[in-house]
């Protein structure tokens, strides 16, 4: 389920950092990059998905630079900002479909009355109790906000944001159950 870590809970510890690679970073086959600019500085968002061994996808992504209504919708008036989202589902899709189709208009409903953190908190609260009411399923959720120079960062799960900084992984959430 999409939930928030309990107050006082630990998470367990952040995987060990990956080797850094040398020379320019390209992505794997069926990566799909979109290299965008924001504010003064340029970065690709990859988006990948594999199956594996499961019957059917239960997985679903959201970026905000691959839906033409979301800018003019929510930030008609700002530049330099990006939403994103990948969303690991569990016993089925429609969880994960659910988070890809509603979770970024839910960040962005409650960002217009409270500050970025409190808005993850209230949307994945949020989310999860739509889920809960119209599914078994589950997902695991990590989410990305730029916003300017500001890089915000929030997840659920077993989901991880990894950003790549002169070739080398940065981790930047810790895995929670």
């Amino acid at each position: 389920r999409l939930t928030t870590t309990p107050p006082g809970a630990t998470p367990p510890g952040a995987p060990p950092p990956a080797t850094p690679t040398t020379g320019p970073a390209t992505p794997p086959a069926g990566v799909v990059t979109a290299p965008t600019t924001i504010t003064g500085f340029d970065f690709d968002v990859g988006i990948s998905s594999e199956q594996g061994t499961r019957p059917t996808m239960e997985d679903a992504h959201y970026s905000s630079m691959h839906d033409p209504d979301f800018p003019s919708q929510y930030f008609m008036d700002q530049e330099g900002w990006f939403f994103g989202g990948v969303y690991d589902g569990h016993d089925g899709n429609e969880a994960s479909m659910i988070a890809s189709q509603e979770l970024h208009k839910a960040f962005i409903h409650f960002l217009a009355s409270q500050n970025i953190k409190n808005s993850f908190n209230s949307t994945y609260e949020a989310i999860s109790d739509i889920i809960k009411n119209d599914t078994n399923a589950g997902t695991c959720a990590a989410n990305v906000f730029i916003h300017g120079v500001r890089l915000f960062v929030a997840h659920a799960g077993d989901s991880r944001v990894i950003i790549c900084i002169d070739n080398a992984p940065v981790f930047t959430t810790v895995d929670h159950n």
